[in-house]
């Protein structure tokens, strides 16, 4: 009988779940308050809830076999967890995993405890990066060069944490971990827009085996310290030879798992709704993989963050898409303004950077665009 998972959030980690579930053959049921969330197209049931509202959350979860939240509300997430509880039902999340990556200050207090090389906290030298403790990803991240721009952020900002700014390729890895078993996934590299948010997922990793394997561990290390039941993973950065962690996050993550996925043919969310079979590092790939949002509007073709996606209303799932293997998007023929996540697979990392090429200029040719800009972090 085919299982009913039931995601609890449809913005780009719904997203993410349900692709993932529905490639793994499973009937997905989706909820969100939102009726036209970006995932609520993709399921195969959606539910309008408001997830505060325990009668008819309870009522959703019944028809579920496993529970997959997809969402960072620490209001929305303390109900779900009561009424998982209450009703018996397994789920992939940790609470006091979230708990700790979802506070920099305090996570960063573990990886000093664990000897984890981390950048340097405040006082360091400019330049320096500063973002909000209790935010995710590259929300309200930002890069200040002297002491003038750290008071007047330092004014209308609190519980910052503030770290010495360093450069170099960013990586990341998914680690699950459920009844003692722990397993970890394919290197993912990162490549951000001008404010730091990732656009563009390349998997495998460009990244030795000595790297990959000492990022490996640091997650199995991490995880077995916080006792890890759930789905976290790691952002670092390699710089002048060195992997420093920057950060955790004990959730469901978006963009990453599904490069993995096309990459290393791994699911990493059936593995975890099927059970972790034995302690494993998955780094192989079967093929490359590129995952990358773009937005088409005026006269341009932009390569950005994954916040352009936000507010875009339903999304849904395309096939060779202007010639990429899948996209998820919100395009219409007759639209002025659209955004697609594309995913475009290659035998190794430059075939696929080439077809990515192919893509854009189809993308342009197609709807008349004359100019492609693809913004870089400040340096």
């Amino acid at each position: 009988m085919q299982k009913k998972i039931a995601v609890l959030g449809g913005k780009m980690q719904g997203t993410e779940a349900v692709y993932l579930l529905h490639k793994a053959g499973y009937y997905v049921l989706l909820a969100d308050k939102n009726e036209n969330s970006l995932a609520a197209g993709l399921a195969d049931e959606f539910k309008q809830i408001d997830f505060c509202d325990k009668h008819a959350l309870k009522k959703f979860l019944l028809q579920a076999d496993f529970v997959v939240p997809a969402l960072e509300n620490k209001q929305a997430l303390s109900s779900i967890i009561q009424i998982v509880e209450a009703i018996n039902k397994p789920i992939m999340f940790d609470m006091k995993s979230y708990e700790i990556s979802s506070s920099k200050i305090i996570s960063d207090k573990l990886f000093q405890i664990l000897n984890i090389p981390a950048p340097q906290p405040w006082p360091c030298e400019f330049p320096v990066v500063v973002k909000p403790s209790n935010r995710s990803g590259s929300e309200g991240v930002k890069k200040l060069i002297d002491k003038t721009e750290l008071r007047s952020y330092e004014k209308d900002n609190k519980d910052l944490v503030i770290q010495e700014y360093v450069d170099g390729p960013s990586y990341s890895l998914e680690i699950i971990a459920c009844d003692g078993k722990l397993q970890t996934f394919e290197v993912t590299e990162l490549e951000m827009d001008e404010v730091y948010d990732c656009k563009r997922v390349l998997a495998p990793a460009r990244l030795n085996d000595v790297f990959s394997a000492a990022l490996a561990q640091m997650a199995r290390k991490l995880a077995e310290n916080m006792k890890l039941t759930g789905i976290m993973d790691l952002e670092v950065i390699l710089h002048k030879g060195q992997l420093k962690l920057l950060e955790i996050d004990a959730r469901l993550p978006s963009q990453t798992p599904t490069a993995v996925f096309n990459s290393s043919g791994i699911n990493m969310l059936e593995n975890y709704v099927e059970g972790i079979k034995e302690n494993s590092s998955n780094n192989i790939s079967i093929q490359a993989a590129i995952y990358e949002q773009i937005l088409v509007t005026g006269d341009m073709v932009k390569l950005c963050g994954e916040h352009i996606m936000s507010g875009r209303g339903r999304l849904h799932l395309e096939n060779n898409f202007f010639g990429a293997d899948e996209a998820i998007t919100d395009y219409n023929a007759d639209k002025d303004e659209w955004a697609a996540i594309l995913i475009i697979n290659g035998l190794t990392i430059k075939e696929a950077l080439q077809k990515e090429k192919q893509v854009i200029k189809n993308i342009m040719k197609q709807t008349g665009k004359k100019i492609f800009e693809n913004l870089q972090p400040q340096l």
